[in-house]
Formats: C-alpha cells, structure tokens, sequence
C-alpha cells in the first residue's frame, strides 16, 4: 500500500536502548497517520539497532538508516533531512517521547497559521527523581500570535533564553522548503548545534508562531545526555557563525548573543578552579570580548545583571574576574538590597 507521507518525523538514534522503546511506542500511537519516522542509527554499540529493526518491520512507516561512521546528532539529523519524503519535518530525541497527538496539533496549527515553523511548549521529565514539571514560558510574549517584524523575534529570543526553548529543535515543526530552500542543515563542527540551528531560523524566517500546548516530554539528568556541554571555544564559533550569517542585518540579536555567551562565560569562571576560570576569561576576553556591543540586561534577571556588569568591567579593564565571580557566586548580592 503506497502511503501519502506529509510529516517526516527524524529521530537520531545512539545507545538509547533503555529508554528507545518508550519513544518509538510514542510515535506510534500518533493520532495523525500520515507520517514517516526516519531512525538515524548512528553506529549505536548497544540493542539500539536491534530494536529499530523490530518497529521497521512492525510498521512501514519506519525507516532505518545505519549510517558507517558515527559523526554525532547533527550529522545525523541532517541525513534525514535530505531523504525526508514530508512537506514538514519534525524532530524527536530517541531518550524522550511525545504525546499522542503531537504531529497533529503541530501540522493543524502550520496549516492554520502558514507560517515556516511552529514551536510549542514542553515538559521535563527528571531522570533521577521521576518528576514532570512543565516548562514555564515567560507571559510577556503572547500565544498565537505570528511573528515575523524584528522586534518581535527579539522579544521572542529574550523571553524563551531561560526557558530552552530556543536551545533545542525538539517540540517543533518545519516547513521542509524553508529548510531546504535557506540551506538550513546542522552544524556538526560545534556542539550545541541546536541553539545555532534554531536561532538561525528564527533569522531567516519569513514567520513563525509559538502555542500554548504541551506535547512533547524532555528527559533530563541522564548520565549519559546527548545535551552535551557546550565548551568556550565552540561558543566562539557559535558566535563567529552568528556574525557572518548577520552581517550588517539584524545587529540586535548579536547584542543578544553576546550577552548569552558573556553570562555562560561568568558563570563557568564561577564554578571553575581559578586556574581554569582565569584561562577560560582571558580566552573569552581575547578570542569574543568586543567593547562595541552592550550587554542586554533587560533579558535577563537582577542576579546576573550584577553578574555581568561587574564581568564587563573586569574585561574593559584587564582585571581577573575569577575570584571576583567566586565571591559573588558565595555570596548573593541580592541579599544586599533586602531589609528584613
């Protein structure tokens, strides 16, 4: 039987055995049909492999791919990109799982609104102590509203930072020709290339909208997180990418980056050893330290406004902040401004 394929649901698949039955069963149970779920295997050392066969040939709407060498998440996302048969593409990490009617509320709401991407809300689900809470979007930012001028994508960037939401492409939805045709592909040279990815296609989008509901589950605290850390000098790239995707466009979401990248910065400085702290801040300070852009502070909350200012400080005039972030990370200066 010849299926009609509208949603390519990608799904990158390494050493996940434990929790891949979970996210495969997931998708099966999707109240909309329609769909195509392509599972990247990418040289799993586990059962991983084995369990991918058995749902491709439970169902033929799974299709495996094992790919020769293993080249990490990104890479394996982008091959699915490339044989996606959906108009619309949609991703899922094979450690988590999704409502029942996850692609039909993202399809209903992209057909509705015709925009190049949805993205919506989720939960987190804690690995240790089992726990799901949902991720609290700040209210400042209204739903159902398409967004699609500068300041409004701005405001969408400053309200979610906090929240990850534009840190992963997972609990998303895209028009497959605004992909293909703005050559969005994941960057595999840098880690975090989700953030880089969505915030690049928060750039290059004509429109897009962000619903209220919840449909996708994030597992957190794994041992073994896909999420990895992402180090200093990748941010400096990540950074650097930013600038040549800008160019002279849209300085404003540098302002934003650089005030991301100066507040992961302090804060590492913070919980480093101070060997490490004074080697990452003078690295930050001579590889991504630019005196032409402000910090943001409307972004983000009084502790690390503080934070930040005295770090700029440090940088503008070649003082260590190492022990001056270890002192502040002791010692909340909130507690300065609290009569009690």
């Amino acid at each position: 039987m010849t299926r009609n394929i509208i949603v390519s649901i990608i799904i990158p698949v390494y050493n996940t055995e434990q929790y891949l039955r979970e996210c495969l069963d997931s998708v099966l149970k999707q109240t909309f049909k329609d769909f195509e779920c392509i599972c990247i295997n990418d040289c799993s050392t586990d059962n991983s492999c084995s369990i991918l066969e058995e749902y491709a040939k439970k169902d033929d709407r799974f299709v495996l791919i094992n790919l020769a060498e293993n080249k990490g998440q990104g890479n394996a996302r982008n091959q699915g990109i490339k044989i996606a048969k959906g108009k619309y593409i949609t991703f899922v990490d094979s450690d988590d799982w999704i409502t029942n009617d996850y692609v039909e509320v993202l399809f209903n709401a992209i057909n509705k609104y015709n925009t190049d991407f949805v993205t919506t809300n989720f939960y987190t689900f804690d690995n240790i102590t089992h726990k799901t809470k949902k991720k609290i979007f700040n209210p400042k930012l209204y739903y159902d509203k398409i967004i699609y001028e500068e300041k409004d994508k701005i405001l969408f960037l400053k309200n979610v930072n906090n929240n990850v939401q534009t840190s992963t492409v997972c609990a998303d939805i895209f028009k497959k020709e605004f992909l293909l045709s703005n050559d969005m592909l994941f960057n595999i040279s840098i880690k975090g290339e989700d953030t880089f990815f969505m915030w690049e296609a928060i750039i290059k989008a004509r429109n897009f909208i962000y619903i209220k509901e919840y449909l996708y589950y994030y597992r957190i605290n794994l041992e073994n997180s896909t999420m990895a850390l992402i180090c200093v000098e990748d941010k400096i790239k990540y950074y650097n990418q930013l600038v040549l995707l800008n160019k002279n466009k849209f300085n404003k979401y540098l302002i934003f980056c650089y005030t991301e990248i100066s507040l992961n910065c302090a804060k590492r400085c913070e919980s480093f050893s101070m060997e490490q702290a004074r080697n990452l801040f003078y690295l930050f300070k001579n590889y991504i330290y630019d005196q032409d852009y402000d910090i943001d502070y409307n972004c983000i909350n009084f502790r690390d406004q503080i934070r930040l200012f005295v770090f700029k400080i440090c940088l503008k005039y070649n003082l260590n902040y190492c022990f001056i972030g270890k002192l502040h990370r002791k010692f909340n200066p909130i507690r300065l401004f609290i009569i009690k």
